[in-house]
């Protein structure tokens, strides 16, 4: 069995517990590490109804500052309009790039400056970042710690989950009661669930179109940027995204279809 079928396992047997844990009336408390609101909305969508979510916006890889505000202001305006997100906490830790810079340490590794996507850098970026939202979690009460990265297509899902499992062990081994839930959604197991309806939205008019859509299932909207890059870009909208309040979450996905983290 692939990693990814048994994270996919994993993933269906934790949420069967969570979802009992639920029906009994309580909810255990998830500290949810969130690079973007894109990425934010799947996973909530998934486990929002299910955990006393807290959202954790580190990200001092995220570099001009100008692009880490831009994002950090979508993601405060989206838990507003998001049905899971309204009662939903955002921790902001002060931002540093230097701590990015310095894991990267380009003057000595100039090879990671060329690395493409999924390389040696970015394993190295997600053990920051997850170790950064597990030492959060600890000191502040939490039972889970999970991380939205594992989601998109860009990222490394399996070696995002490792990550987290590996630093749960480690915890574990010093009497640190914190669990990783690991994140499997469609995005990252495509070769696991059956394939999601494509629907395809030109550029010119996305907004339009996508608010008039009405989905009762999650699709693939693939919308055509032959204008700006020549690629077709792939989001997924999730069930709760589309409907009277999809305006706002519309912009989000369109500002950001080519660099979603």
């Amino acid at each position: 069995m692939s990693k990814k079928s048994v994270y996919l396992q994993e993933f269906e047997i934790e949420m069967e517990k969570i979802k009992e844990r639920s029906r009994q009336g309580t909810k255990p408390k998830l500290l949810l590490h969130c690079c973007c609101a894109p990425c934010s909305s799947s996973v909530l969508e998934t486990i929002g109804d299910f955990f006393d979510i807290t959202l954790y916006y580190y990200n001092p890889n995220i570099h001009p500052t100008e692009e880490y505000i831009r994002r950090r202001d979508e993601l405060k305006q989206f838990i507003k309009d998001f049905p899971q997100g309204k009662h939903t906490e955002l921790i902001i830790p002060p931002y540093d790039p230097k701590e990015y810079f310095d894991i990267e340490d380009i003057p000595h590794h100039p090879e990671r400056k060329e690395e493409p996507e999924k390389g040696e850098r970015c394993s190295l970026c997600y053990s920051l970042r997850i170790s950064h939202a597990f030492e959060y979690a600890i000191t502040h009460g939490f039972e889970y710690v999970t991380t939205v990265l594992s989601i998109s297509p860009h990222k490394d899902a399996e070696k995002i989950n490792t990550i987290g499992k590996e630093l749960e062990k480690k915890y574990e081994e010093q009497s640190i009661p914190i669990h990783f839930f690991v994140v499997v959604l469609i995005l990252s197991v495509d070769d696991v669930l059956p394939p999601l309806p494509v629907i395809q939205i030109p550029l010119d008019g996305f907004l339009d179109a996508v608010c008039k859509l009405r989905l009762r299932q999650p699709a693939q909207l693939v919308v055509d940027l032959g204008g700006i890059d020549g690629v077709a870009h792939i989001v997924t909208l999730p069930v709760g995204n589309i409907g009277d309040e999809a305006l706002g979450l519309a912009q989000l996905f369109a500002d950001d279809l080519h660099d979603i983290n």
